[in-house]
C-alpha cells in the first residue's frame, strides 16, 4: 500500500465549530430534547403563522416535525391554506380546517368587546354581516369605532353614540387598518411605517437608530403605537423587541410609504444592522440581502445573497441555492466590471456546487455552467474555468447518469488546473475525476489518477475544500477505496475505508461518511457479509441524517436494502430498495438507478416474485448500459441470471447465457473483478442445470479461489454447503 495509509493523521486542533457544525448540533439537540421530553410525559408545542416563516425556520421546523414521529408529543401548527410542506403527507399528520366564526360566536366576541347595551344591537348586526366571521376584522372595526368616538365606554361596557346609518365602516380589513393608520399623529405614523420596513418583528435599537426622533419623542411614539394595539412587546432582554400585532398591519403600513422613502429606509436599516450586529453578519446576511435589494442597491444585495448562500451551506442546501439564484438574477443586468465578473463566477460555481446534491434540472444548470464559463473566459480566469468544468461533470454524472461525460469534464478540469499553481484546485479536480471513474467503471484510469495525486499532493484535509464543499483529499481516498473494492481488492479497499472513516469523523466530514455507505454495501454484497452490512447500514443512516442530501439518503437506503436482503428480510429489502429506486428516478441520483434496481430485483426474487424480479433486472441493465455504468450493468446481468436460474428450463438458461457473456466482456475489458467469483459461480450453476457436472465443478473451483482471494468467508462457507 501507499505511504498515505501509514502516515499519522494530519495534525488538527479540536474540530472547528463552523456554521454547518453549529446547525447540526442545534438540530441534534432539539431532536434529543423532544424525544427525551416525550419519554418523560406527553408534551404539547404550538407554532403559529407558518405562512410567514422564512426558509431557515422552515428547515428547523421540518426537523422538529420529524423528531415527533413515534414520540408522546403533540405539535400544533396553524397556517393559511396556501402554505405547503412535505410533512403534511405523513400518515400521522392530521389537518383540521379553521372555518370563519359562526354567527353566534361572532356575537359572543362582540359581547366581550362591547357589552350588551341596547344601543349596540343594530351595530352588532352590521358587524356580523360585514366581517363574515373574521375575528381580526371584528376587532379592528371595534377599535376603529372607538378611535373615531362613535363608541363611548370601556371594554365590555360600551354604548353607541352615533346612529348606524351615519357610520362609515370600511368594507375590508385592510381599509380599516389604513383608516386607523391615517388617523395617527404624524410622528406616530412615520415611526410605524419605518418599523414596517424592518419587518414583522423588530428590535428597539434598530428602530431607534433609523428613526429621526429624539429619544423622548421616540419612546412616546412607541408607547402610543402599543396603546393603539398596532404593535406588541415581545421581549425585554437582552434588548427590547416588538412585533406587529398582525402581519396585515405591517403590510398596510408599508404600503403607505412612497417608493423613494421606502428605499431610503431599507438602506438605513441595512447600515444599522451592519453596525449593530457586526459580530453576527453571517447570520444576518439573508436579511441584509433583502434590505439592500429593496433599497435598489443590486450589487450590494448580490454580495449579501452570496454570503447568505455560503452561510446556509449544505445544512440547508435548498435555501443556499435560492440565495445563489437571487444573486445571479441581480447580477444579470449589472454593468460588467472586474468586480461583478468575479462575483458572477463565484455565484455560478456556488449554484453548480449544489446542483448535483439537489438534482437541479439539466437545462437550468447548463445555463449556469455556460454563464459562469463565459464570465471566467472573459477575465481569463483559468482557475474558475477548471472548477466549473469539474462541478458540471459531477452534475452530469450523478444527476443525469452520464458517467463518461463526468470523466470528460473532470479531465478537462484537471488539464486547466494544471496550468495553475493551485494545488487545492488540482486535487479537487482529481477527486471529481476519481468519482467519475468509479461510476463509469473506468478503474484503471481512475486508480492511476488517484495514485498520481497521492504522490504529488500533501495529506491535507483542508486543501481544495472551497472548490468542492468537502475535503478533496478524503474524496480522493473515497474514490480510490471504491475502485479497489470494484477491482476485487476487498482487503485493501476496506483498509482505506477504515482510514477515511476515522479522519471524516474527527473532522466533521459527514457527507464523506454517507458516501462510504455504497462501497461498504458493495463489499458486503460481494462477501455476503450480513453482519457487516447491518453495521454499514446503521452508519450510513446516522451520517445521512446529518448530511440530509439526496445522495446521503440514497446511500442509507441502498445500504439498508443490502443488509435486509442478506439477512433474508425480504419485505424490508423490497421496501428499502424500492424507495431507493424512486429516489433515483426522481432525478437527484440517476447514476445509481441501475445499482438499486438490481438490488430490488434480488429482493423480489427472494420474496418469490420472479416476474417482478425479472423486470427489475432487465431495467437495471437497460438503464446502466447507455449511461454507461459498467459496474451497474454487470450487477443487472447478474441479477437477471439468478432470475433465469430460478425459472429453469433451456429457454431461461439461454437468456442467462447472453447476460453472462455481456457481464464477462465488461469484467474483462474494465477489470471490474469484484464479481468474477459470482460470474464463475453462475456459469457453474448454468452448467449444472444442463447436466455438465465437470464444467460446473471447474467453475465452482474458480469461484472458490476468487472468494478466497477477496476474503469472502461467508461466500466460501455457502459454496461449500451448496456444491461439495
Amino acid at each position: 500500500m501507499f505511504e498515505f495509509l501509514g502516515v499519522a493523521d494530519p495534525a488538527r486542533p479540536a474540530p472547528k465549530l463552523d456554521p454547518e457544525a453549529r446547525q447540526r448540533q442545534l438540530l441534534g439537540l432539539m431532536r434529543h430534547l423532544i424525544k427525551l421530553a416525550g419519554d418523560e410525559q406527553p408534551t404539547v408545542t404550538l407554532v403559529e403563522d407558518l405562512h410567514w416563516m422564512d426558509a431557515a425556520s422552515a428547515a428547523f421546523l421540518d426537523q422538529m416535525v420529524e423528531a415527533r414521529e413515534g414520540s408522546r408529543s403533540l405539535l400544533l401548527l396553524n397556517f393559511r391554506p396556501e402554505y405547503q410542506a412535505d410533512w403534511t403527507k405523513n400518515s400521522w399528520y392530521r389537518q383540521i380546517p379553521l372555518a370563519p366564526l359562526e354567527h353566534d360566536a361572532v356575537g359572543e366576541l362582540l359581547t366581550d368587546l362591547l357589552g350588551t347595551d341596547l344601543s349596540l344591537a343594530p351595530l352588532v348586526a352590521m358587524i356580523k354581516t360585514r366581517t363574515k366571521g373574521n375575528p381580526f376584522f371584528v376587532e379592528e372595526i371595534v377599535q376603529n369605532l372607538i378611535e373615531t368616538k362613535h363608541l363611548f365606554g370601556v371594554r365590555g361596557a360600551f354604548r353607541l353614540v352615533t346612529t348606524v346609518d351615519k357610520l362609515a365602516v370600511p368594507a375590508t380589513v385592510k381599509a380599516v387598518l389604513a383608516a386607523r393608520i391615517d388617523r395617527l399623529a404624524e410622528r406616530d405614523r412615520r415611526l410605524l411605517q419605518t418599523a414596517s420596513v424592518i419587518g414583522k418583528d423588530f428590535a428597539e435599537p434598530v428602530l431607534a437608530a433609523v428613526s429621526d426622533l429624539a429619544p423622548e419623542e421616540f419612546h412616546a411614539a412607541l408607547a402610543a403605537l402599543r396603546r393603539a394595539e398596532f404593535i406588541q412587546e415581545q421581549s425585554l432582554f437582552p434588548v427590547a423587541e416588538y412585533a406587529f400585532r398582525h402581519p396585515l398591519t405591517q403590510e398596510v403600513a408599508s404600503a403607505g410609504l412612497l417608493k423613494d422613502r421606502r428605499r431610503q429606509t431599507h438602506a438605513a436599516v441595512a447600515r444599522v444592522i451592519e453596525v449593530q450586529d457586526a459580530d453576527h453578519l453571517d447570520e444576518r446576511s439573508a436579511l441584509l440581502a433583502h434590505h439592500w435589494e429593496e433599497a435598489g442597491e443590486m450589487m450590494t444585495a448580490a454580495q449579501w445573497h452570496a454570503r447568505a448562500a455560503q452561510w446556509a451551506g449544505l445544512t440547508n442546501a435548498t435555501e443556499a441555492l435560492r440565495h445563489w439564484q437571487s444573486a445571479r438574477r441581480l447580477l444579470r443586468d449589472a454593468l460588467q466590471t472586474p468586480e461583478t465578473i468575479q462575483l458572477g463566477v463565484a455565484v455560478c460555481m456556488g449554484a453548480l456546487g449544489l446542483s448535483w446534491r439537489l438534482g437541479t434540472p439539466k437545462e437550468e444548470i447548463t445555463k449556469v455552467f455556460d454563464e459562469g464559463l463565459k464570465l471566467a473566459a472573459a477575465s481569463n480566469d483559468i482557475t474558475s474555468q477548471a472548477a466549473l468544468n469539474g462541478i458540471y461533470g459531477c452534475f452530469l454524472g450523478l444527476v443525469e447518469g452520464q458517467s463518461d461525460d463526468y470523466c470528460h469534464y473532470a479531465g478537462e478540469a484537471i488539464r486547466l488546473a494544471e496550468q495553475t499553481s493551485d494545488q487545492g484546485l488540482q486535487i479537487a479536480q482529481r477527486a471529481f475525476f476519481g468519482f467519475g471513474a468509479v461510476l463509469a467503471g473506468r478503474l484503471k484510469e481512475g486508480l492511476a489518477s488517484c495514485e498520481w495525486a497521492f504522490e504529488h499532493f500533501p495529506a491535507d484535509l483542508e486543501l481544495g475544500k472551497p472548490y468542492s464543499g468537502y475535503s478533496p483529499y478524503l474524496g480522493l481516498l473515497s474514490a480510490y477505496a471504491w475502485m479497489l473494492v470494484r477491482s476485487g481488492r476487498i482487503a485493501e479497499g476496506g483498509a482505506v475505508i477504515a482510514k477515511i472513516e476515522a479522519l471524516a469523523r474527527g473532522n466533521g466530514e459527514f457527507e464523506i461518511l454517507t458516501w462510504l455507505g455504497l462501497p461498504n454495501a458493495e463489499m458486503a454484497v460481494a462477501c455476503a457479509d450480513a453482519p457487516a452490512a447491518r453495521a454499514f447500514a446503521e452508519t450510513a443512516r446516522a451520517s445521512g441524517e446529518r448530511s440530509a442530501t439526496p445522495q446521503s439518503k440514497m446511500a442509507g437506503l441502498a445500504s439498508q436494502a443490502v443488509a435486509c436482503r442478506l439477512e433474508g428480510r425480504w419485505e424490508a429489502a423490497v421496501a428499502a430498495s424500492g424507495e431507493a429506486v424512486q429516489l433515483a428516478v426522481a432525478g437527484a441520483n440517476r447514476q445509481f438507478e441501475g445499482w438499486v434496481r438490481s438490488e430490488l430485483a434480488l429482493a423480489l426474487l427472494g420474496k418469490g416474485d420472479i416476474d417482478g424480479a425479472e423486470r427489475q433486472a432487465e431495467l437495471s441493465a437497460e438503464v446502466a448500459r447507455p449511461q454507461p455504468s459498467r459496474f451497474d450493468e454487470i450487477r443487472g446481468h447478474l441479477a437477471f441470471m439468478r432470475v433465469q436460474l430460478a425459472r429453469g428450463g433451456e429457454q431461461a438458461l439461454a437468456r442467462a447465457d447472453i447476460s453472462l457473456e455481456r457481464a464477462q466482456s465488461l469484467t474483462d475489458e474494465f477489470e471490474i473483478n469484484v464479481y468474477l467469483a459470482e460470474l464463475h459461480e453462475c456459469r457453474g450453476r448454468i452448467s449444472l442445470a444442463r447436466g455438465d457436472a465437470m464444467t460446473a465443478q471447474r467453475e465452482f473451483e474458480q469461484a472458490r479461489q476468487w472468494y478466497e482471494k477477496m476474503g469472502a468467508t461467508f461466500q466460501l462457507d455457502r459454496l461449500a454447503r451448496d456444491f461439495v
